[in-house]
């Protein structure tokens, strides 16, 4: 679902011509994150920044070892979705389970439109 979410947004953004950072709008990639983002925000994704789910997976990032994991003072360090598969630790809500598409683009739609904070946050996914 969250592919199909995912082109029905960068459609959706096409047909309405937002969809340009060339013209002045939203790249398809932004467009994209902010799908990803929304997801994150509802718990329909996990994060893969969070502390908490690496230390379940017994994963711990090392800016030392590996220089990915910290530029220029940022953690840029995540969870390997393959290690999370693998490991079954993080489901789904089951309240998502029946969720259909037209739900999910509408909540996007919404989220966007009235609940996120415009003004005062950025989207940043993790």
């Amino acid at each position: 679902r969250v592919r199909m979410l995912m082109l029905a947004v960068k459609s959706f953004a096409k047909k309405n011509n937002i969809a340009s950072a060339a013209g002045g709008t939203l790249s398809s990639y932004t467009w994209l994150n902010l799908v990803i983002f929304y997801l994150q925000c509802i718990g329909f994704l996990p994060n893969l920044q969070c502390r908490e789910l690496m230390k379940q997976h017994d994963w711990h990032p090392d800016p030392g070892e590996n220089p990915w994991h910290c530029i220029n003072g940022l953690e840029t360090y995540y969870l390997p979705t393959e290690t999370m598969a693998k490991s079954g630790i993080w489901k789904q809500p089951d309240r998502f389970a029946n969720t259909k598409l037209p739900n999910l683009l509408y909540g996007f739609l919404n989220f966007y439109a009235r609940v996120f904070p415009q003004q005062t946050t950025a989207v940043s996914i993790r």
